[in-house]
């Protein structure tokens, strides 16, 4: 599902001198949500060439903005698979967890795969919520 209106909410920019310095020593990282409301994309990763895992990975930080605003109450629970998958950096915030879970999930994302059930019924409530910015296909 594309949320067209999360484009306006949250621009892609280049990254900060920082950000450079911190992407070149993790090529893993595709890109991240930043402080600034901007979505920022690793140049030294595998986003930076290929165009559509440029877009699901921008797909995916922007929704992660978008959750972070809104706040939803995600109660679903991740299978040990996806614990595993997403390692030492999610391991001690479940909230960050379950936002990345969605976030993939509505991003068309396959890393995190099997969802569950649970996982696709949060999402698509989500998608179909009041408070959700309207989608196009």
């Amino acid at each position: 599902m594309i949320w067209k209106r999360l484009v306006d909410l949250y621009p892609e920019r280049d990254p900060s001198e920082s950000e450079l310095k911190f992407f070149q020593s993790r090529p893993d990282v595709a890109g991240y949500a930043a402080p600034d409301g901007t979505v920022v994309i690793n140049p030294f990763g595998v986003a930076s060439a290929d165009k559509r895992a440029r877009e699901s990975v921008l797909k995916n930080e922007r929704v992660r903005h978008f959750l972070r605003e809104t706040k939803p109450n995600l109660r679903f629970d991740l299978t040990e698979e996806q614990k595993n998958k997403l390692g030492k950096d999610y391991a001690a915030n479940e909230e960050a967890q379950r936002h990345t879970v969605l976030a993939r999930l509505l991003a068309g994302d396959p890393s995190l795969e099997p969802y569950t059930d649970e996982q696709k019924k949060a999402a698509e409530e989500m998608s179909t919520s009041k408070s959700a910015p309207p989608s196009t296909q």
